[in-house]
């Protein structure tokens, strides 16, 4: 069966962020060292045409990291950001990168306090 659109857009990001060196993960891990990335939501839209599906997917990705290393999450999400920009097709779909958003929160949810950088990527696809 083939892969959704969705999963082959999570399998490019996830790929995209393993390029770059960082610690990734499908579910964020309690035990991890951070900084780490988490590849987390995902909102699809579909349509169907005659000759095939098209849609929006918005993908989330997490960045986490200590709070005295702020300048580092903020690059990873740019350094992430600027590689899923390049996605343009996987599995069989055609992807284009639309835009994104973010947000720098300060999590104190653990023992560490840590910065948490939320992507929201949207992309095109056929």
């Amino acid at each position: 069966m083939k892969k959704t659109s969705g999963q082959a857009l999570y399998d490019a990001v996830y790929k995209a962020s393993l390029r770059l060196g960082y610690n990734t993960y499908d579910v964020a891990p309690p035990d991890a060292s951070y900084p780490f990335v988490y590849i987390g939501e995902q909102f699809n839209q579909d349509g169907q045409t005659k000759s095939g599906v098209y849609g929006t997917v918005q993908q989330t990705i997490h960045v986490y990291g200590l709070y005295k290393d702020r300048r580092l999450i903020a690059d990873m999400g740019e350094r992430l950001k600027r590689a899923c920009a390049q996605i343009s097709n996987s599995d069989g779909y055609y992807f284009m990168y639309r835009n994104a958003s973010g947000q720098m929160v300060k999590d104190d949810t653990t023992s560490d306090i840590l910065w948490h950088n939320i992507l929201e990527l949207e992309f095109r696809y056929n």
